[in-house]
């Protein structure tokens, strides 16, 4: 019973995530644009006179700010400090670290259940 109540809170914390983003998206929709969708450090190279970025498999059309977004939350969780300048509001940046952090606990949940 305890299990399944976590999944139904992440669950509904995740619906909630996701409409605060609609919302962001229906507002900015001139910004719409490609992103990379699993920007981490692991996946830039910088090099002498170029950067290049790896990994294409999450490409898709959404706002830029889920890939500055996705980049703070990764390097934060795993103790890097990156400086990440963005013109975002507080509002829409937090409405995107909700997301991403509700999809990140609902995966390493999933995760750990199928290595029981």
């Amino acid at each position: 019973m305890y299990k399944r109540q976590i999944e139904e809170d992440l669950l509904d914390k995740l619906s909630e995530a996701i409409r605060n983003v609609a919302q962001i998206a229906i507002e900015k929709e001139t910004d719409i644009t490609y992103i990379h969708g699993d920007l981490v450090p692991a996946n830039i190279l910088f090099q002498k006179h170029a950067t290049y970025f790896i990994d294409w498999e999450y490409f898709r059309v959404d706002l830029p700010i889920f890939d500055y977004v996705y980049l703070e939350h990764y390097s934060k969780k795993h103790n890097l400090t990156l400086p990440i300048s963005h013109d975002y509001s507080e509002k829409e940046w937090e409405a995107y670290e909700n997301l991403i952090t509700t999809l990140d606990d609902i995966w390493w949940l999933y995760r750990k259940k199928t290595n029981e």
